[in-house]
């Protein structure tokens, strides 16, 4: 039973941290994802027959379904749509119960751990190389686009001449960072993490840049021994951040035909516009909620200026799930600091700056209230509690076994 669960983590942290939104593999229709989704809640449903969870990710858990149940009837009440395609990704919740099951020793998460750096290096080095191709002329840069253009690995690009920009492994890039605040705090072979940092600064991605520098912060503060090579890390990403937005342009003169020819891709905001959006959506929110709307939210499916998701995360929760959506975020972030102060080893550290990087993300990044996000913070929060598991001092015994057992009738 404890190998099955061994080897469906191992898959689930591959799927999560190679797969992106999971597309990368499907089986008869059905993603790689959703069908580990099912068979990760069956092995849970038998380990809890004799195994026990801790109450608060049962509260945690009820909490969440309960106010996305909530949502779900608020947005029927006004007659919202897509109510179930917004269903779909939160459904994914449930797969907390499954990694605290599954990560309970300290191996379980040293193997978790060695997953999540070596596909973060992975996707890094295949960035850089990819990119290091088509800027020096090696590969076509429609070429590259046309292998990698599907819901998988994104090449995003600007509205007004049709290029595409850096932003291959879009999403997926995501767990590079992750990889990055793993190598930094909890090994020795940090310096690897600042291999990682140029492909994250490359991808010219604000919300990525404001979550590692929340990361490294969090870090560096909590650890002062570690605090010069947190340092040394923001600023890679910083100075070749800058550099890759200079260079965009000429990477995109390189190859006006090849670039001519992409022109069916879908468009997505110029990055001088992407401020001035968020910046709209926020007042949107906050002009279109009465008092009862802010505690409730207008329900799931509700759009924003016409559009289902928006990119400041935090105020899509509001404008859909009111505060109290924020509750069961506020409550899970409040249980991984308790973890974290009652055992505060270098590799809780890690965990703890991972949850932190994908809560600091999600403002100008949605990604929390996916599989993406979803799965970081899970496994943050299972390893936090198997370490301390692993060093919770032994209950006291009011009696001895033996006078429990056979008491004295004398």
């Amino acid at each position: 039973m404890l190998l099955i669960g061994r080897c469906l983590l191992a898959v689930a942290v591959l799927d999560l941290a190679l797969g992106g939104n999971g597309y990368l593999f499907t089986i008869a229709g059905l993603r790689l994802r959703e069908i580990l989704f099912v068979l990760c809640m069956t092995w849970t449903a038998i380990w809890l027959v004799r195994g026990r969870l801790d109450p608060m990710i049962w509260l945690l858990t009820g909490l969440f379904v309960t106010i996305t149940v909530a949502s779900a009837g608020i947005g029927c009440l006004n007659g919202n749509a897509d109510i179930l395609a917004e269903l779909k990704p939160l459904a994914y919740f449930p797969m907390l119960l499954f990694f605290v099951a599954a990560i309970r020793t300290e191996g379980d998460v040293r193997l978790v751990t060695r997953l999540l750096i070596a596909c973060g290096m992975t996707l890094g080095v295949i960035y850089l190389m990819t990119l290091a191709a088509v800027y020096s002329g090696t590969v076509r840069y429609a070429d590259v686009f046309n292998f990698v253009r599907g819901d998988e690995f994104m090449f995003r690009h600007v509205l007004d001449n049709q290029a595409p920009y850096i932003g291959f492994f879009y999403k997926g890039m995501v767990y590079a960072g992750v990889a990055a605040i793993l190598l930094m705090f909890s090994t020795r072979l940090w310096q690897f993490s600042l291999v990682i940092m140029p492909a994250i600064a490359l991808t010219l991605t604000r919300s990525l840049y404001l979550g590692m520098v929340a990361a490294m912060a969090t870090g560096a503060l909590i650890d002062r021994v570690k605090m010069a090579r947190a340092v040394t890390a923001v600023l890679i990403l910083g100075a070749v951040g800058f550099t890759g937005m200079m260079a965009e342009s000429r990477i995109v003169e390189k190859a006006p035909q090849e670039t001519a020819a992409l022109s069916t891709i879908e468009t997505t905001i110029p990055r001088n516009e992407g401020i001035s959006q968020r910046t709209n959506d926020v007042d949107y929110v906050f002009k279109k909620t009465s008092p009862l709307e802010l505690l409730i939210g207008h329900g799931l499916g509700a759009t924003i200026q016409g559009r289902q998701r928006i990119e400041a995360g935090y105020f899509e929760i509001i404008y859909k799930q009111g505060l109290l959506g924020l509750l069961p975020w506020s409550a899970m972030m409040f249980y991984l600091v308790t973890l974290y102060r009652r055992n505060p080893t270098d590799c809780a550290l890690a965990m703890l700056c991972c949850a932190i990087f994908v809560y600091v993300t999600h403002v100008t990044l949605p990604i929390m209230t996916g599989s993406i996000g979803m799965g970081i913070v899970f496994i943050s929060l299972a390893g936090l509690a198997a370490l301390y598991r692993k060093t919770a001092p032994a209950p006291v015994q009011l009696w001895r076994p033996s006078e429990r057992e056979s008491p004295s009738l004398s």
